[in-house]
This record gives C-alpha cells, sequence and structure tokens, in this order.
C-alpha cells in the first residue's frame, strides 16, 4: 500500500515540473544535419536565465521565461540560418504546451504563419492559419523620392510650419 502511495505522489510531483521538462519532439522543428545524426548543438546561458543552442547547420533554438499564461512560464523560439523565425512554443509554469506559432517562407515572398492555442490541458482550443503577401518591390528611377517635383519637402507637409498651403 505504501508503495503504491509513494508512486502516486512521485506522480503527482512530477505533474508539476516546471518548464525545465523534456518537450515533446513534435514541438520543435530544428532540422538534423544533412548526414542525418543528432545534433546536440552548442549550448549558452542567456543573461535573463534563458539557453540558447545554435546547431551545426546554422539554426538556433532560445528558450527564455515568458508570463504569457502566468507566472513561470517559458518560450522557445526556433530562427533558421538567416534568422527568420521558424517556431515558438509557449508554456505555462506546469509545463503544458499553451501556443505554438508555425511559419513558412514561401518562394513567392508570402509567409504562411499556423497559430494554434491551447487549453491548460494541452488540448486544442483553437487553430488559426494567416497569409501574409509580399511587401511591393521598391520602385526605381525618381519615383522612389516622395517630394513632388519643384516642392520642398516642409512645403508638402501641413501644418509643420512650412510655407505650402496651410488649410488641409
Amino acid at each position: 500500500m505504501r508503495a503504491g502511495a509513494l508512486g502516486l505522489m512521485v506522480l503527482i510531483l512530477a505533474s508539476f515540473a516546471g518548464p525545465a521538462r523534456a518537450q515533446s519532439a513534435d514541438d520543435l522543428s530544428v532540422p538534423p544535419p544533412v548526414n542525418g545524426e543528432a545534433d546536440p548543438g552548442t549550448s549558452i546561458t542567456l543573461p535573463d536565465g534563458g539557453t540558447r543552442i545554435t546547431f551545426a547547420n546554422g539554426w538556433v533554438r532560445r528558450t527564455e521565461a515568458d508570463n504569457s499564461f502566468g507566472p513561470g512560464g517559458s518560450k522557445i523560439t526556433e530562427e533558421d540560418a538567416q534568422g527568420r523565425i521558424f517556431n515558438i512554443v509557449k508554456y505555462d509554469a506546469k509545463g503544458t504546451k499553451r501556443n505554438q506559432t508555425l511559419a513558412s517562407y514561401n518562394l513567392d515572398g508570402t509567409t504562411e504563419l499556423q497559430n494554434v492555442s491551447y487549453d491548460a490541458d494541452g488540448l486544442v482550443m483553437d487553430m488559426r492559419r494567416e497569409t501574409i503577401l509580399a511587401p511591393p518591390a521598391p520602385t526605381t528611377g525618381s519615383e522612389t523620392g516622395s517630394e513632388a517635383p519643384g516642392r520642398t519637402p516642409t512645403a508638402q507637409r501641413a501644418g509643420e510650419g512650412g510655407t505650402g498651403d496651410q488649410s488641409r
């Protein structure tokens, strides 16, 4: 009977483990290096108490404190070798995943975001997808300036003490 009670207490205490518990591999998106072997990366401790792991393929995984779901939570952010964020996972103080945002960067310049919200038990509450259009290409030639020919910048802006039309 005592062994069963002790086992139950260990199970209960383990369920209150903080964000330092092992995260599910499904939460993380850093791919293995080309040779297919697992890469443990090089880890450093950040001044704020978080960690930064740099992998051989240039990807970076940063773990830091996050209070989005109350004190004691954590956030993992993953970036590719170009510094683009691909994955953000937030956990509450019990280590339960509460939010995940995945980004896909497409060849046409659009970015697709998938945001999944979880309840306190880690069950999916809401899932949203969003596509962000690529910014317009920069214009060339004389069109790049914002000033109209023959007018000074102060004359174009009403109410800034210029000599232009102040009636707008």
